[in-house]
């Protein structure tokens, strides 16, 4: 039996608060009871509802974050460091850390910073066109912080009527595109477009404006910076500028709770062409989606 509203509202804000309570906690000594308290729940209670929701328990998620920043540290160097390290990951022993570490990474820490790393390979980008479409949508001014009950509501609605492998979409915010602050006042749209779900939902019924934007995808909480780097690519690489037009976001195709640093989201930045080759990607962006919608 479906959720109430209440209960999807209840039990979302519960996993946030404990995701956001684990990445907070990676330097801190922290046990199942200091995550329940960021809920109404028990112990044992939360640690069903994360693990059937994250699909692994919260240590488990605290310990792999600390690893991974562990073998972050190691291959920045300098090196001899690994007993500070493995303390800071929460371990007592330097054979704790190495047998921890070497069965998340398949090797020892000793064996870090022999690795060769490659440069990081660019995020990909591509233009899109998005035609002139029909959506249901939950307009939202206030703090941010309460912003996701208004999507949570949305999201209810799809699973009521029999889909849950739809993602909504948003509408950013002019002033503070890309806020994580929850004290920030936001105007944020939450939107889904009829013809994923036709039957009628509990929302206005609205026409969202046909555009081009570049698609990409990134982390959720280094957002700013990351659209900030991507200006000149954006330049160079699609003859494109960015333009004062509300970005979008949408989920990945994934339904699964993510600790900040690990949670990702595809952007759609609005752009419009400033030379020949932009105006020829745009066109050819705009032919194809109008195909596809």
């Amino acid at each position: 039996m479906p959720l109430s509203l209440f209960a999807y509202r209840r039990q979302n804000g519960n996993m946030r608060r404990v995701t956001n309570k684990i990445a907070a906690s990676l330097d801190e000594d922290v046990t199942l009871e200091d995550l329940a308290a960021a809920t109404n729940l028990s112990p044992a209670h939360m640690v069903r509802q994360y693990s059937r929701l994250c699909g692994e328990s919260p240590m488990q998620t605290l310990r792999r974050l600390r690893l991974q920043r562990a073998f972050d540290l190691i291959g920045k160097g300098p090196y001899g460091r690994f007993t500070a390290i493995g303390f800071a990951a929460g371990y007592g022993s330097s054979a704790a850390f190495t047998h921890a570490f070497r069965k998340q990474f398949g090797m020892a820490p000793s064996d870090v910073p022999s690795i060769i790393r490659p440069a990081p390979t660019p995020v990909p980008l591509h233009l899109e066109y998005l035609p002139e479409r029909k959506v249901w949508q939950t307009e939202y001014e206030g703090l941010y912080a309460q912003n996701g009950w208004y999507k949570a509501n949305l999201v209810w609605q799809c699973t009521l009527a029999g889909r849950d492998d739809l993602f909504t979409w948003r509408i950013n915010d002019r002033d503070h595109p890309f806020s994580e602050k929850g004290s920030n006042r936001v105007k944020l749209t939450h939107f889904l477009p009829v013809q994923e779900l036709a039957s009628p939902l509990e929302a206005d019924l609205a026409v969202l404006p046909g555009g081009h934007y570049v698609v990409t995808e990134t982390v959720f909480n280094e957002r700013t910076g990351f659209v900030r780097a991507l200006e000149d690519r954006i330049r160079d690489e699609l003859g494109c500028k960015l333009i004062d037009r509300p970005s979008l976001e949408r989920e990945p195709a994934e339904r699964c709770w993510r600790v900040p640093q690990e949670r990702r989201v595809v952007m759609y930045l609005p752009v419009e062409p400033i030379d020949k080759h932009g105006r020829q990607l745009c066109q050819e962006a705009e032919a194809m989606g109008r195909r596809k919608f």
